[in-house]
């Protein structure tokens, strides 16, 4: 058998460990190429909960995974979504665990159409909350316009289609179309100054704004914030007619009318004259059978006032006796009446001679004078009564006095405070008292002190 150990030899150069070149890929390609741009699509997104966020970024022929931490993830301005085409700013590194080549994200944003329609949500959002798409402020259309006003490209298809629509419908209504760009950089600011020239002459009743289908880049121009708030303020009604049926823009969102297609738009605004004509002749058929109704109706009223009309000679003897029944009633009312008030005044005499004013003053006087006595009655009774309480509340309060037990040879003793002496305990030997007597004050000084059994 043959020893392996004899025949292998070790390399010159030293070993690597699995973890020793990872790193060092790692490190290589971290500080050869730092921070790169990349564009692709995002695919395979995954959001665990720790808040970052990983996906991979691909193009038709590779792909590569990529990680965007929580701390960078929080400023991006839109979702991430699958399928969006998107630019990167990132570091290219190596995941060692794995050896998997791999993007750190630190910035990303959208690319061609993704980054209009994030725009385009954005401006439908903040226009929503300022209320321009409310339908309160929605103005009514005009039943039968006097006048049409077209905003819309002079040379487009869309102004062929409603021009033709507007004559097979109602050709007696006069146009004013108002040319401006559709498409491109000046569209808005040609949009805006259109509407704005229609409401400062005033001469149409309504306005179309139009132009055909094409892509979101293409149909950019009404959806320009600028555009919607010269819709807003048009105090013109405005039918927006943009692209077709599946084309939505901010102007559509803020006109009074949506049309689908600028063809639906010019149907809008005017009736079929087919129908007005129809609408008119049944009109006029009800408006000869109202009148025959009424003609007939008064025709009978007036045959049945001519049955009733007497001669004027008749109301005129019918006045008279009325009016000699009325001179009757009236002198016989008024007799009545001067028979009462001759009887009303003799009783008001009578009374008035019985209670004569000299009469009455001298029953008011003796009235008087009984009241006064009796009033002097009264006060001399009260003067007694009160005289006699007084006496004996005094005779009371002598008898209670000290003043009278001390005039009977008692005296009151008083510490050098002025505080009566109750007791042998509130003094002792040598303080100096006060006692009191019914005529005179003496004061003394405490010598000896006895108790009594």
């Amino acid at each position: 058998m043959v020893d392996t150990a004899d025949t292998i030899q070790m390399p010159e150069q030293p070993l690597w460990t699995v973890s020793q070149l990872n790193q060092t890929t790692r490190l290589l390609l971290e500080h050869e190429l730092g921070q790169i741009w990349i564009e692709g699509e995002l695919s395979n997104l995954s959001r665990p909960h720790s808040g970052h966020l990983y996906f991979s970024l691909k193009d038709d022929q590779a792909q590569i995974r990529c990680a965007l931490f929580r701390t960078h993830g929080t400023l991006l301005n839109f979702t991430p979504e699958n399928g969006q085409h998107v630019h990167l700013r990132a570091k290219v590194s190596l995941y060692e665990v794995r050896g998997d080549y791999q993007l750190i994200v630190t910035d990303m944003s959208l690319a061609g159409d993704g980054l209009l329609q994030h725009a385009f949500e954005q401006l439908r959002q903040t226009l929503s909350a300022q209320g321009l798409f409310a339908s309160e402020y929605k103005q009514p259309l005009p039943s039968l316009p006097r006048q049409i006003g077209v905003i819309t490209s002079a040379t487009g298809a869309a102004i062929q289609d409603i021009l033709t629509t507007l004559q097979r419908r109602f050709p007696a209504i006069p146009v004013v179309v108002y040319p401006c760009e559709v498409q491109g950089k000046q569209a808005a600011p040609h949009i805006v100054r259109a509407i704005e020239c229609a409401n400062r002459h005033n001469q149409c009743d309504v306005l179309l704004l139009a132009r055909g289908g094409g892509s979101l880049e293409d149909l950019w121009g009404f959806n320009q914030e600028s555009v919607a708030r010269a819709i807003f303020a048009s105090h013109l009604p405005i039918v927006s007619g943009v692209g077709h049926e599946v084309d939505v823009t901010i102007a559509d969102w803020v006109a009074d009318l949506r049309a689908a297609t600028p063809t639906a738009a010019a149907e809008a605004v005017v009736p079929d004259q087919q129908q007005w004509h129809d609408h008119f002749t049944g009109c006029l058929q009800q408006l000869h059978r109202a009148m025959t109704h009424w003609l007939n109706h008064h025709q009978h009223t007036l045959h049945q006032y001519r049955q009733r009309l007497r001669h004027p000679h008749d109301y005129l003897l019918r006045s008279n006796q009325q009016l000699d029944f009325i001179e009757q009633q009236l002198i016989a009312h008024w007799r009545t009446q001067r028979y009462h008030c001759t009887e009303r005044l003799n009783q008001l005499h009578h009374q008035l001679q019985q209670q004569h004013p000299q009469q009455k003053l001298q029953r008011t006087r003796q009235q008087i004078d009984w009241l006064q006595q009796q009033l002097r009655q009264h006060i001399r009774q009260c003067l007694t009564t009160y005289q006699q309480r007084w006496q004996q509340a005094s005779q009371q309060l002598h008898t209670l006095s000290p003043l009278a037990t001390l005039a009977r040879g008692y005296a009151i003793a008083f510490d050098r405070h002025q505080h009566p002496i109750k007791q042998a305990s509130d003094v002792n030997l040598g303080d100096r008292i006060n006692l009191r007597l019914s005529d005179a004050e003496i004061d003394a000084t405490v010598e000896q002190v006895k108790q009594l059994d």
